[in-house]
């Protein structure tokens, strides 16, 4: 099968290379990929597989996908949305993508796979975001040693085990060192019959809820704190066992 090479407007650099009465303009075909062809048969022409949402280009000897919609399965680690594209968060553990329009910015083109999190997007338009519950839940982290929180530290749960007797000190740095985020949380468990936990902060306020007193907080052998980073120089301590 021999075909007349197509013009491709983006081969044109030169005026000799301006279409004359030889030259064929096509529109590209389309349909299941399974209809494609030798790509030998088809050297520069344009083919958009309808069934993928792909669109793919002949080298002459092969066919390269050149571009892509939302498709396939598989799992995402996040959405960035924007014009164009909404959330519906009523079930947050499965979160409805909505996506309108064709491109521009700010719309939601590709979604980036990643562990909990799924797809189901049977409607292209509209993928479906299954997020497992398990990859919500905090980490509970066992410290028997003196420690500073930092940023990998958000929503975590650290626990002073009961078999460490000895006193500990877990400090909140200095927003000037380490520049936590407004709304950083994290909570402590002091097990029963281990050593008391010692909560300073470095430069800034810690604030206990209820009374407002500020300063360094003991936490007790059985006690539960949760600490907020309300402003980036501000924190408010609450829970059980505090003094």
């Amino acid at each position: 099968m021999s075909h007349r090479k197509p013009l491709v407007l983006s081969d044109i650099k030169t005026p000799s290379q301006l279409p004359t009465t030889d030259t064929v303009v096509v529109r590209p075909r389309s349909g299941a990929v399974s209809t494609i062809g030798d790509a030998s048969d088809y050297p520069g022409d344009i083919f958009v597989a309808t069934d993928e949402n792909n669109t793919y280009r002949s080298n002459g000897t092969t066919w390269d996908r050149v571009g892509t919609g939302v498709s396939g399965t598989g799992t995402v680690e996040s959405v960035v949305a924007g014009t164009g594209c909404t959330v519906d968060s009523t079930d947050p553990a499965n979160p409805i993508v909505n996506v309108t329009g064709g491109g521009g910015s700010g719309v939601v083109e590709t979604i980036v796979p990643g562990d909990g999190i799924t797809v189901d997007d049977t409607d292209p338009a509209n993928p479906i975001v299954s997020i497992d519950p398990a990859v919500l839940r905090p980490a509970v982290i066992s410290h028997s040693a003196d420690a500073t929180l930092a940023a990998t530290d958000e929503n975590s749960v650290w626990r002073h085990p009961a078999a460490d007797t000895t006193p500990r000190t877990w400090a909140i740095p200095a927003n000037g060192s380490v520049a936590l985020p407004d709304g950083f949380t994290m909570s402590m468990v002091n097990e029963g019959s281990a050593g008391a936990i010692s909560i300073p902060i470095t430069t800034d306020t810690l604030y206990w809820a209820g009374t407002w007193a500020t300063g360094t907080r003991s936490l007790a052998p059985g006690g539960f704190a949760t600490l907020l980073k309300l402003t980036s120089t501000t924190w408010v301590i609450n829970g059980v066992g505090l003094s």
